[in-house]
């Protein structure tokens, strides 16, 4: 409790009327045998001071974190509108529409192009994240540093893989040769990174379960030796 303190008093001497004491700061645990009540306002007054050189402290390394991750926020976005866009435009080039593949209808244009801009936006954010976004993950307790990988990589593969599914859906059509490669390569893979991300949030619970459980040894040790 910051700016909290405990304070005892007592008389130096019957012979004259002094005050002397000892205080703690709650914060801290800093204690101070005073002899004086000027000392121990003197010690209180350092203590408030080093709490406010503290909190100021705490306070800088708060606001440049946020300006740091502010920065990387605007360096993704830039990247997932600029990739986003680029990938919008390319899509159909590299990957042209199947000659067995009917046009949608007219009044269902503007929705499959909306969609489509949204999974090359997706693709656009996945990319930003794949260059910008480990430190993110990095730092998550998984209690294993090889499932922070995975899941770094799943999360990356969860928001890019659509503009490449659809746009072969599109451009293979109803090739059943074909069809079976994307069934496999992108739901398959699916199926895997749900897997993965199941892990990621059991793993860590499992963990924090197993430090609640009391310790059986000692709670019988205590029975035996009350």
């Amino acid at each position: 409790m910051r700016g909290a303190f405990i304070v005892q008093f007592w008389q130096a001497s019957q012979s004259q009327w002094r005050l002397e004491g000892w205080i703690e700061e709650v914060d801290t645990g800093k204690q101070f045998r005073f002899r004086s009540v000027k000392a121990m306002v003197r010690f209180v007054g350092q203590c408030l001071r080093a709490s406010v050189a503290t909190a100021n402290q705490n306070n800088a390394q708060r606001s440049e974190t946020m300006n740091v991750i502010m920065s990387r926020l605007g360096r993704m976005l830039v990247l997932t509108v600029v990739i986003g866009a680029t990938a919008l435009i390319t899509g159909p080039k590299i990957w042209p529409m199947g000659h067995d593949v009917p046009m949608p209808p007219a009044n269902l244009l503007p929705a499959y192009i909306t969609f489509a801009a949204v999974e090359a936006l997706a693709f656009g954010f996945a990319v930003a994240f794949a260059l910008l976004g480990w430190p993110a993950i990095r730092d998550l307790r998984l209690g294993a540093g090889w499932l922070n990988k995975l899941l770094f990589v799943t999360l990356i593969w969860f928001m890019g893989n659509w503009w490449f599914h659809d746009n072969l859906h599109m451009h293979i059509g109803f090739d059943m040769r074909r069809l079976v490669y994307v069934e496999y390569g992108f739901h398959g893979s699916m199926l895997a990174c749900a897997a993965i991300l199941v892990l990621s949030l059991v793993r860590p619970a499992g963990h924090a379960e197993v430090r609640q459980q009391p310790d059986h040894l000692t709670e019988s040790l205590e029975r035996v030796n009350p």
